[in-house]
């Protein structure tokens, strides 16, 4: 029992280590897809004026860059708070064995975060999809979508994984004098 116990622990660790490095994967992609593929900036320079335009085509508005903005801002406020979290738990020793805790509250941020976030680029990527003067590069703005929701989901498997350690830490915090073994040790002469 304790071997397949430890192995099994051994299996959800590793799977969600691979997940934390999928989550950092994703928003990466993000990255890159909309810098390369979906957002083209323009600057004209003509003597001591300078003009600089923009072109988002991650949504129906073409003109403005807000939502390539907002697409970096939610990667990297993502990979930020990732990097932080990492280094929080590396110099604290897992923050003195409450690591599971930060870990369960970050990711529970990310995961309404990625959420918040799936949501926006699906509607815009709907609605610049739907309309066939803005069909050019929809499979590059359909694979934010999906990444992003690819990330919320990497973000609620890690978030259940960690409630589900928490969970189980308090049990055996709260359960520690109802063990059988502990009472069978004060039943003997």
């Amino acid at each position: 029992m304790g071997c397949c116990s430890c192995l099994s622990k051994f299996v959800i660790n590793v799977i969600t280590w691979i997940f934390q490095v999928l989550k950092v994967a994703t928003a990466i992609a993000i990255i890159i897809i909309v810098f390369y593929h979906l957002q083209n900036v323009n600057v004209v320079v003509n003597g001591f004026s300078t003009n600089v335009t923009f072109q988002c085509l991650l949504g129906p508005d073409y003109n403005g860059d807000t939502l390539c903005s907002y697409a970096y801002a939610v990667c990297g406020l993502s990979l930020l708070l990732n990097l932080l979290v990492s280094i929080t738990l590396c110099f604290t020793c897992d923050l003195c064995g409450l690591g599971n805790v930060l870990e369960l509250a970050f990711s529970g941020v990310g995961m309404l975060w990625w959420l918040a976030a799936s949501i926006v680029f699906t509607k815009q990527a709907n609605d610049a999809n739907n309309n066939p003067l803005y069909s050019l590069n929809s499979n590059w703005r359909n694979s934010v979508t999906v990444l992003s929701w690819v990330t919320f989901g990497l973000f609620t498997f890690v978030f259940v994984v960690f409630f589900f350690k928490v969970m189980s830490s308090v049990c055996e915090c709260c359960s520690c004098c109802d063990n059988d073994d502990e009472k069978k040790d004060f039943d003997k002469p």
